[in-house]
C-alpha cells in the first residue's frame, strides 16, 4: 500500500460551517409542516421478483404483464421513457444538493425520488417481460445512460420547484396517452401500471404546485416572475439526451403526447392557471408566444 493511499484510508472526520439562508429558514419549516400534513404518504405500489403489486386498496393485487405484447413503437415509446426515468441518480444528486439546507424541500424530494424509482424499474419491467429486451441489455443500458450527466436546468431552488409543476404534468398526460395506446394495443395489465404512474406524476406535481404557493406568500412578484421565466424556457428533463430524437418526437406525436397544441394548451396555459397567482391573461399570452420565442 502506498503512502498516498495510506493516508487516504483514515476516517475523514472534517466538517464544514454552512450559512443557512434567510429564506431557507423560513419557507423550510412551512414546506416540512405541508409535507408532514397532506403530501406524505405510504407507498402505493412495488416491485418484487419482476411482479407490480398495487397496495393502496386495502388489498394486494398482482399485475401480471407477462403474457401481453406491445407494438414495436409502444416499445420504443417505453424504452424513451424509462432513459429519462433512469436520470435519477442526477435528479436526486443535483436537486438534494440545491435543497440540502431546505427541510421540507429535501422531505418533499427524498419522497418524490423513491416513487419516481419504480417508474423506470416498471418499465424495465415491461421491455423484458414482453420480450424487447433482456434484463442484461436493460442493465447495460442505465449504465450507458450514466455516461452523461443531466444538470439542474435553473438556478434556485424556486425556480426549480416550479419547472417540476410543468414537467410533473407534461408528464402525466403523456403517461395518460401511453396507457390509452396500450389499452388500443389489448395490453390492460401493463395500461394499470401507466396508470399508477400517471397517478404518481400527476400527485407530484399537485405537491410542487402547492410549495410554489408558499412561495408566493412569501415573494408574490419574485415567485410569478420565476414562474413566467421557467414557462418561457419551458423542456421536457433530459429530452436533449435521447439518442435519436427526432424518431422520440415522431413516436410521441403519433400517440398524441407531443404537439404544439399539446405544450401551449395542456402544459403551459393549463399549469399557469392552475398557479391560482397567474393572471388569465398572462397564462394566455405566455403560452400563446411560448414558439415565438423559441425561434
Amino acid at each position: 500500500m502506498s503512502m498516498e493511499t495510506e493516508r487516504m484510508s483514515h476516517y475523514n472526520d472534517h466538517s464544514e460551517t454552512v450559512e443557512i439562508s434567510q429564506e431557507d429558514r423560513i419557507i423550510g419549516p412551512k414546506i416540512s409542516a405541508l409535507f408532514r400534513n397532506r403530501l406524505a404518504r405510504q407507498p402505493r405500489w412495488h416491485i418484487k421478483k419482476g411482479v407490480v403489486t398495487i397496495i393502496d386498496t386495502g388489498e394486494r393485487i398482482a399485475v401480471d404483464v407477462s403474457k401481453e405484447q406491445i407494438s414495436e413503437p409502444l416499445a420504443r415509446l417505453f424504452t424513451g421513457f424509462q432513459m429519462v426515468e433512469n436520470r435519477l441518480p442526477d435528479y436526486m444528486g443535483e436537486g438534494n444538493r440545491l435543497v440540502r439546507n431546505n427541510v421540507g424541500l429535501f422531505e418533499v424530494n427524498m419522497q418524490w425520488g423513491r416513487e419516481e424509482l419504480n417508474h423506470g424499474l416498471a418499465l424495465g419491467e415491461i421491455l423484458v417481460q414482453t420480450g424487447y429486451k433482456t434484463q442484461k441489455q436493460i442493465d447495460e443500458e442505465r449504465i450507458q445512460n450514466l455516461t452523461k450527466t443531466w444538470q439542474l436546468p435553473f438556478p434556485s431552488a424556486r425556480e426549480i420547484v416550479a419547472h417540476f409543476v410543468f414537467t410533473e404534468i407534461g408528464t402525466y398526460l403523456a403517461y395518460r396517452a401511453l396507457e390509452k395506446k396500450a389499452k388500443e394495443e389489448g395490453a390492460i395489465e401493463i395500461a394499470k401500471i401507466l396508470n399508477l404512474i400517471g397517478d404518481d406524476e400527476r400527485y407530484h406535481a399537485f405537491g410542487y404546485r402547492e410549495i410554489t404557493g408558499i412561495y408566493y406568500e412569501a415573494d408574490p412578484e419574485g415567485t410569478i416572475e420565476d414562474v413566467l421565466h421557467v414557462a418561457e424556457n419551458f423542456k421536457m428533463p433530459a429530452e436533449n439526451l435521447h439518442p435519436n430524437q427526432r424518431q422520440w418526437a415522431l413516436d410521441l406525436a403519433r400517440v398524441r403526447a407531443l404537439s404544439k397544441d399539446f405544450v401551449v394548451e395542456q402544459i403551459l396555459y393549463s399549469t399557469l392557471k392552475n398557479f391560482g397567482f397567474i393572471s388569465e391573461e398572462l397564462a394566455r399570452k405566455t403560452a400563446d408566444e411560448f414558439f415565438k420565442k423559441q425561434k
